[in-house]
């Protein structure tokens, strides 16, 4: 027996009917955003992330498109400073950018220092290739454990020559002190280097004296960010400021106001808190030793074609009782050209 379906039940057939159909539109439209959205987020992971051995890794962090402002202060006729990857390239050819003794009477920058004892020293800037190369990061972090420094180059300074640490010949720097050049740098016992604040242009301010190789920048006595000598630095004179180079706080070291001696300030005492990297840039073109002429013409202030005690320095002057064979107190050409040649200098 058929039920007749009344005009009422059709209506609701024919409203379940629509909804249904409405519904199901929704859904698929709600179910294409999701996807995109879901397809949008994993684009931007792939692109912005990478799967590595340690787990992922953001390279954006890690890439730099400008070197830091500070460079900007680095002597551009001395250094050549630019990016490769991550890391930063500093090469020098080592040689300071003001006057010193250590260039030898003739040179530009000449001063005269009499009470420098240049037989410590041994040559003068002009006889060494000084050159230095100096890979950082671009992002130095914070070490763990810091890291003391060796002898040698811990550093480049803004003027082009080195930065040692506190150490000479694996001694004191007290028994080198008599070789310290007014602005707080010597030669020896190859390239010209610092230990002690350079005042030719860094005098307890907070002007930039270099970079370490930590990649951390180095600063004079005082704070940028405050106008005074800072009170919150670690033991190898660092602290997290802003700087005059840059509006974000970053770790950097001071030279601490702690007097060495005499009104003079070691650049750099401590050990390193960052990662070092030290690379030097193999020696080539080293120039010959001079000649006997070339010596006399050098030496002999009075033209005799003898060399006294007064006139010689360097190596021959710490040999003059060896090489003056008759002991008449002067040394000649025959003489000199009979003398044993000096011990190459051993790198620090």
């Amino acid at each position: 027996m058929l039920i007749p379906i009344s005009s009422t039940n059709e209506n609701e057939i024919h409203a379940y009917a629509y909804i249904t159909k409405y519904s199901s539109k929704k859904m698929m439209k709600y179910l294409l955003i999701i996807l995109f959205i879901s397809g949008f987020m994993a684009i931007t992971v792939f692109f912005l992330w990478d799967i590595s051995d340690t787990g992922f890794k953001n390279d954006i962090a890690e890439v730099s498109s400008a070197l830091h402002p500070a460079f900007s202060a680095f002597d551009t006729n001395n250094t050549d400073i630019y990016l490769e990857g991550t890391n930063v390239v500093i090469e020098t050819n080592g040689e300071p950018n003001h006057e010193t003794v250590w260039w030898g009477k003739g040179h530009k920058l000449y001063k005269e220092e009499p009470y420098v004892d240049m037989n410590r020293g041994g040559t003068l800037i002009t006889d060494e290739d000084n050159s230095f190369t100096l890979t950082v990061s671009s992002h130095p972090q914070l070490a763990e454990e810091p890291t003391a420094t060796n002898m040698g180059p811990i550093g480049i300074s803004v003027s082009g020559a080195n930065i040692f640490n506190d150490q000479e010949g694996n001694g004191a720097l007290d028994g080198a002190l008599s070789s310290i050049d007014w602005t707080g740098g010597h030669k020896g016992p190859t390239e010209y280097h610092y230990h002690l604040e350079p005042v030719a242009w860094s005098k307890d301010d907070e002007a930039l004296i270099g970079i370490l190789a930590d990649g951390f920048f180095i600063y004079g006595r005082k704070c940028h960010a405050t106008g005074e000598h800072p009170t919150d630095l670690d033991a190898s004179g660092g602290h997290i400021s802003t700087t005059q180079y840059t509006k974000t706080p970053e770790y950097h070291y001071h030279i601490i106001n702690e007097e060495y001696i005499n009104g003079n300030y070691i650049i750099f005492g401590g050990d390193y808190r960052g990662t070092p990297t030290i690379k030097r840039k193999e020696r080539k073109n080293r120039p010959p030793r001079p000649s006997i002429a070339e010596i006399f013409s050098f030496m002999d202030d009075d033209g005799d074609n003898l060399l006294s005690v007064n006139e010689v320095k360097g190596p021959i002057k710490n040999d003059f009782s060896i090489i003056d064979k008759n002991t008449d107190g002067f040394i000649s050409k025959e003489e000199l050209e009979k003398a044993p040649k000096p011990a190459q200098g051993k790198r620090r």
